[in-house]
């Protein structure tokens, strides 16, 4: 796999809390799906620069690591994260976690 794509997500789940902010909120829903393109794409978001890095080399390496990564809505920041064995991958408000 190269850089530029995370490979293997798992299974896809999204919180209670976000999926019931979804019901009918057009805007929600596009920055959600502009942020699993990110993710999709190794652009962490709002994550620091070590994160960045930790996800880099968890992507270079599957299995090392987990990977998070933060994003903005237009209801508050989301973070998706994959889990280290890469067999799940969950979206949530950051306020739920």
């Amino acid at each position: 796999m190269k850089l530029g794509e995370i490979g293997e997500v798992g299974e896809m789940a999204m919180s209670p809390g976000l999926a019931d902010a979804l019901q009918g909120d057009k805007q929600l829903s596009t920055d959600v799906h502009i942020a699993w393109q990110k993710y999709l794409q190794c652009d962490w978001g709002n994550l620091g620069e070590d994160d960045k890095e930790m996800n880099n080399n968890a992507v270079e390496d599957p299995g090392s690591d987990r990977i998070l990564a933060r994003y903005p809505t237009s209801q508050g920041d989301i973070y998706i994260i994959t889990e280290q064995d890469r067999s799940f991958t969950l979206i949530m408000f950051c306020n739920e976690y």
